[in-house]
């Protein structure tokens, strides 16, 4: 802490003592460092996270906005235990287009990371344009430049939901199990976004990031209704009685997964694929009466014209028979 406020103060006597050699972009990227600087002691201090923004200070704003948003909704305990802005290729080796990454282990490692090689991370505008660039509409549940900081910090309140549980190991499995294709149905038929279709721990975090994201006002706070997103018990809190409609199927294998109960999450696949199949069932017929409903009468002509057509060709029909049997007789 000593070294980096020397560091600072340094800074501010060169740009005090020689104004000349800041230009207008140094002097924005001086901001941003100051802002960056004083957002890492905050975390430090109120949420016992380390954090290295690396002199971006709309990183840093986002994660605080973010951070303050879970603490709100989902308790401190829910928080990472350090967030990260830095280069993917470099950790990790991960392709550039990767905005985020949840790392958390069995040693109780908790840890968000922000990728600086997309060069997105700069302004509200340029993020959710990058977005759109790499198709995280498609990717993900909603267009908010926020879902990707909800989206990472939802995997840690899921990975500390499931240490509250006594089974931070069932991380690992969800990240292995596969989403059945009943569940996909019903990803598809509520939007969730197709890459919550990829795992059981990427549904979950994407039910969240759609279930907070929707909720946000234009100060980005949330406005919904609490309830919503107790996922221990959001089928308690929705449904009184189980399996009333698709949402409730949805609610109901979105609580096995928070609580990390694989068993009952595959159980209730099974159970929905048999809903779903009735449901649909029951969807086609009206829509083919209806089909039926909307085709014209033909007119008074249009059916003259029909019955003459198949006059003429049952003639034909008939000489062409006449003709074979005539050719055979020859033979």
């Amino acid at each position: 802490m000593n070294v980096l406020s020397i560091n600072v103060n340094s800074r501010l006597g060169d740009k005090n003592n020689n104004v000349a050699r800041y230009n207008t972009t140094n002097r924005i990227s001086f901001k941003n460092l100051i802002k960056a600087i004083q957002i890492e002691r905050n975390l430090k201090k109120n949420y016992n996270m380390d954090c290295n923004f690396r002199s971006s200070g709309f990183v840093a704003e986002c994660t605080m906005q973010v951070v303050k948003l879970f603490n709100e909704l989902f308790g401190r305990s829910s928080l990472p235990d350090s967030a990260e802005f830095l280069a993917f290729s470099k950790k990790f080796g991960e392709d550039d287009n990767t905005l985020g990454m949840h790392v958390a282990n069995f040693d109780k490692t908790n840890a968000v990371f922000f990728n600086s090689d997309c060069k997105c991370f700069k302004t509200k505008n340029k993020l959710k344009f990058g977005e759109m660039s790499q198709k995280l509409i498609w990717w993900h549940p909603t267009g908010h430049y926020l879902q990707t900081f909800v989206h990472e910090f939802a995997h840690s309140a899921h990975y500390k939901n499931l240490c509250e549980n006594s089974c931070p190991d069932v991380m690992s499995l969800l990240r292995t199990t596969r989403i059945p294709t009943a569940v996909g149905r019903l990803i598809t038929k509520f939007k969730l976004g197709r890459y919550s279709a990829t795992n059981m721990n990427e549904f979950m975090a994407e039910r969240i990031t759609k279930d907070l994201c929707k909720n946000l006002n234009s100060q980005d706070m949330y406005v919904g209704n609490k309830k919503n997103i107790d996922y221990a018990k959001i089928f308690s809190n929705k449904w009184q009685y189980r399996y009333s409609s698709p949402q409730s199927y949805l609610d109901y294998y979105t609580q096995q997964v928070w609580n990390g109960d694989i068993e009952e999450a595959k159980n209730i696949a099974g159970e929905i694929e048999i809903y779903l199949k009735e449901i649909e069932a029951k969807e086609v017929l009206p829509v083919v009466q209806t089909v039926k409903e909307k085709v014209p009468k033909k007119s008074f002509w249009a059916q003259l014209a029909d019955g003459l057509y198949n006059l003429n060709k049952s003639f034909t029909n008939s000489l062409d028979e006449r003709n074979r049997l005539h050719m055979k007789e020859l033979e």
